[in-house]
């Protein structure tokens, strides 16, 4: 059986560590992210929580 996806995403990712230029982002789920600092808010620490929502740009993707 198909798993059924939602249109929009969102999970809380915790700063655990930055070092290289990157943050290590951990999710309560247990998955970790290795995300360029250029690509996050500035003044970014360990503990700090982004939250991340994820959804198609249909308005784009017509367009193209």
């Amino acid at each position: 059986m198909p798993t059924k996806r939602r249109k929009r995403f969102e999970v809380n990712y915790t700063v655990g560590r930055i070092e290289d230029n990157q943050a290590v982002l951990l999710s309560t789920e247990h998955s970790i992210l290795n995300v360029p600092l250029m690509l996050l808010p500035k003044n970014l620490k360990p503990g700090n929580i982004l939250k991340f929502r994820v959804e198609r740009n249909l308005e784009l993707e017509r367009q193209r």
